[in-house]
């Protein structure tokens, strides 16, 4: 037999969706939008088999006749590629052809292309355009980055009839590219990006860690603007600009909210809604694309938003005050959430909508579509998303995705039940058929797997398996040092996964490990003495008749070692940090410290400079989660705050007795003498 090897592959396809005007007049005598069950997918008017997986797509907006439409699509593969609508000369049917691709990116590869956005707010498409036209691409990556892209055409595309033959007039090139997003030091997906209009300098990201930035692209050493988890309780998902209105734009995050910001004041957004899921996708209602619409000359819809709300389907989402919205209102904001409404809600995807859009026929044929997808159960529908059966009412599907050759999967999970040599683990049935003709492949299909909702088991070790899985997600991995790399690629041999080369498998260091060990053993050791230090000075302070007494920390406390074989400063900010924490007192060194071996402290109740200062001097050094010597750490760290206490009366709370002393016997009423 030959060998198998796994792919990760992509697909577009180009689906026609056309309408017979169909109006239903309003109470009012005027038509209304509408639509009608006649809206279907059809069969795909082509297919374009892509490298990777496709993960975000935008078509140019304002071609107004004088450009080619184009398409650019956000790759797992970390590039981008742009393709053309044309028109086949032989049937006048519609084609996808390739017209350029971003250069490979420099690091190894395992970063994926997360979005996109095409800064439609330049006017390249005018009469006088030059013969060789630059365009503009925003986009975000899985390692934290952000990059810009220059996009040329030559002046053969300025046309629908255009053929394959112009692909070697196009270039899309990276002309910038910084680290935008990080959490705890490590890289922040970055889910989203896009232009401002208004402001042709000035791009937005949005990631994992909770925060929506705002970029002058002159300088990307640091942003211009952050909104971070004062506002953001989840990850910024979609930013989306207004078409028509300068400044105007929305964010949705994992948080369920969608939210409404002007660029110019960043303090608070204008407004919000919960839309009852994680906010995937937003869009502007394609009438804000038409500037006489937001300017008043015409009933618009300047604040109607189309959001894929993930678990919660899809939501129609207006903003009447948009509609009256000035450059001038920035001040005063759009009066709170009070005049946001929710249309219609459409319920009948069974896994998360990530993806929606509308479809539009223009003003003159008066109908329109809303059109949304889900990624586990592979569905799309057509649906009506002005609510004419009354606002907020889940509609019904004018039409699914029968046509498009996806299995209809109702009765099957979306996940699968694994034992892994008695490891249990549940994994997403769209990742194991990623790879159909692996034995994990084989095992889910509906020739071996006739009960979907039973375990499967599988004799192998279960703790190598939660790597394989991570193998299979990302197409790299780090192995830690002790999983050795030959032991790794014969499970995958197993597994029936191709290892595409050590390239893509790399092995933590022994010796970095070590050192990590060995850095958290030595900061766990330094909390563990701080901490019993602290406990010494407490019980001096609260014994010695003085007012300041004189500690000295001899041989005879259980320490890891002499407070002198720390860096000194940092250990006296953590022994500052317990005693103000918990007891209201600071410790200060004293000149017989220099002159003796024992450790020599004077105690005396905090300064208010100190008091404040508290949580930085207890987390200078972090504390260790597991080990014997962090679980005291941990423990003095659950106990309750403390204020100076008045020393006259108080007895030693016996929590804190952590010398080992015997027992007094006192009842709680005895005071300390």
């Amino acid at each position: 037999m030959g060998e198998s090897k796994s792919t990760r592959s992509g697909e577009l396809q180009l689906y026609m969706v056309s309408s017979t005007t169909s109006n239903r007049p309003s109470s009012d005598g005027d038509d209304v939008l509408s639509n009608r069950s006649h809206l279907k997918f059809g069969a795909a008017a082509c297919k374009v088999e892509m490298e990777s997986g496709v993960l975000d797509g935008k078509w140019r907006r304002r071609i107004n006749g004088k450009l080619t439409p184009i398409f650019a699509s956000a790759c797992a593969s970390g590039r981008i590629h742009l393709h053309a609508l044309t028109k086949a000369s032989a049937d006048n049917s519609y084609e996808l052809f390739h017209r350029a691709s971003s250069e490979p990116p420099s690091d190894d590869g395992s970063a994926l292309c997360l979005a996109l956005a095409w800064n439609d707010y330049l006017d390249v498409n005018t009469e006088d355009a030059p013969h060789d036209t630059v365009d503009q691409i925003v986009s975000s990556y899985s390692n934290g980055s952000v990059a810009l892209h220059e996009v040329s055409y030559t002046q053969a595309e300025h046309s629908l009839n255009a053929n394959s033959d112009t692909e070697k007039g196009s270039t899309i090139e990276e002309t910038n590219r910084w680290d935008a997003h990080s959490m705890f030091g490590c890289p922040s997906e970055v889910w989203t990006c896009s232009f401002v209009r208004g402001d042709d300098n000035v791009v937005m990201s949005g990631a994992d860690d909770c925060s929506l930035k705002i970029w002058d692209v002159r300088n990307t050493q640091r942003p211009s603007h952050k909104v971070g988890d004062s506002e953001f309780e989840a990850g910024v998902t979609a930013i989306s600009s207004h078409p028509s209105l300068d400044h105007i734009f929305a964010v949705g995050s994992y948080d369920e909210y969608a939210r409404i910001y002007d660029h110019r004041k960043m303090s608070k957004p204008l407004s919000k809604v919960n839309v009852g899921g994680g906010v995937w996708r937003i869009k502007w209602h394609p009438t804000c694309w038409d500037s006489s619409v937001v300017a008043g000359t015409v009933n618009g819809d300047a604040g109607k938003l189309l959001v894929a709300a993930m678990h919660a389907g899809c939501r129609v989402v207006n903003i009447p005050q948009l509609n009256e919205y000035r450059n001038e209102d920035v001040d005063d904001g759009l009066r709170g959430d009070a005049g946001v409404e929710i249309l219609n809600e459409f319920t009948a995807h069974q896994s998360m909508a990530y993806g929606a859009d509308w479809v539009w026929f223009g003003r003159q044929d008066k109908s329109e579509a809303a059109g949304s997808c889900s990624f586990y159960d592979r569905h799309a529908f057509l649906w009506d998303p002005n609510g004419h059966s009354g606002p907020k009412r889940a509609q019904q599907p004018l039409m699914d995705d029968t046509a498009m050759d996806n299995d209809a999967i109702d009765s099957v999970p979306e996940t699968v039940k694994l034992n892994v040599g008695g490891k249990q683990f549940e994994v997403s049935r769209c990742l194991i058929k990623q790879y159909p003709d692996s034995m994990l492949g084989r095992l889910v299909s509906e020739t071996w797997q006739s009960a979907p909702t039973k375990t499967i088991f599988i004799d192998r070790d279960g703790d190598i398996f939660a790597h394989v899985l991570n193998f299979m997600r990302y197409g790299s991995i780090e192995l830690p040092f002790t999983i050795p790399q030959s032991m790794f690629v014969r499970e995958l041999d197993f597994y029936g996964i191709s290892s595409t080369g050590d390239m893509f498998i790399k092995q933590e260091s022994s010796i970095e490990t070590m050192k990590a060990l060995r850095q958290n053993i030595h900061n766990a050791e330094l909390h563990h003495d701080m901490l019993l230090v602290a406990a010494t000075c407490y019980h001096q302070y609260m014994s010695a008749s003085s007012k300041n007494p004189i500690v000295h920390i001899t041989d005879n406390i259980d320490l890891k070692h002499s407070p002198f074989h720390y860096h000194f400063p940092t250990a006296m900010n953590i022994l500052n940090g317990y005693l103000v924490k918990f007891h209201g007192l600071e410790a200060v060194t004293t000149q017989e410290s220099l002159f003796s071996s024992d450790f020599v402290v004077e105690v005396k109740e905090a300064s208010p400079d100190l008091r404040n200062d508290v949580n930085v001097l207890v987390e200078t050094v972090p504390s260790p989660s597991e080990s014997t010597i962090g679980n005291t750490v941990n423990y003095v760290f659950g106990m309750p705050s403390r204020s100076a206490p008045a020393r006259e009366g108080r007895r030693i709370d016996p929590r804190w007795d952590l010398l080992g002393r015997e027992e007094t016997g006192r009842d709680e009423g005895e005071q300390h003498s």
